[in-house]
């Protein structure tokens, strides 16, 4: 993936169609690349600040909280600008020292419409979402479900993509 994602970005740079590159992620590493591709191929770097990892109670294991220190003291400091969607992230962001662009995004989707009632199934079931394109995924879920002995599960696909994919 790493080596095609350059690829892209270097192909976009040359046909001068890279300006700026919206990256998110959780992990620190992912966040010093990005910087350093951005240095390289003369593009800027904006990051989506969405969690304050740190304050995520199942983040508890000793690599997720030294990913979470390195992103939190580092890497907050390595985008050109940063893209919070809360003024509490906005203030962590003050009280850390980061001094770049800020631009406040607030989240856009109203959750409590998207409630769904908890009930429990009462059968066992197996279900997996995913893209048409991903056929070979698909074809080993059904080959496996072929082959189990036990028959006391149901199997749900919800599968979406292209006319052409489907």
């Amino acid at each position: 993936g790493w080596l095609k994602e350059i690829s892209m970005l270097w192909k976009y740079k040359k046909q001068g169609r890279l300006n700026a590159a919206i990256v998110h992620s959780m992990e620190f590493s992912d966040i010093f690349i990005y910087r350093i591709l951005s240095i390289i191929l003369g593009f800027k770097f904006l990051y989506p600040y969405v969690e304050l990892n740190s304050s995520l109670p199942q983040r508890d294991n000793f690599l997720e909280r030294t990913q979470d220190f390195l992103l939190e003291n580092i890497g907050l400091r390595m985008p050109d600008a940063l893209l919070p969607i809360s003024n509490h992230l906005i203030d962590f962001l003050k009280v850390k020292g980061v001094k770049k662009p800020i631009l406040k995004v607030p989240i856009i989707a109203e959750f409590s419409r998207f409630e769904i009632p908890k009930e429990q199934p009462e059968d066992k079931y197996f279900l997996y979402c995913g893209a048409a394109e991903y056929s070979a995924v698909i074809h080993f879920i059904l080959e496996v479900f072929e082959q189990l002995e036990n028959k006391d599960h149901f199997l749900y696909l919800v599968v979406g993509g292209t006319d052409e994919s489907k």
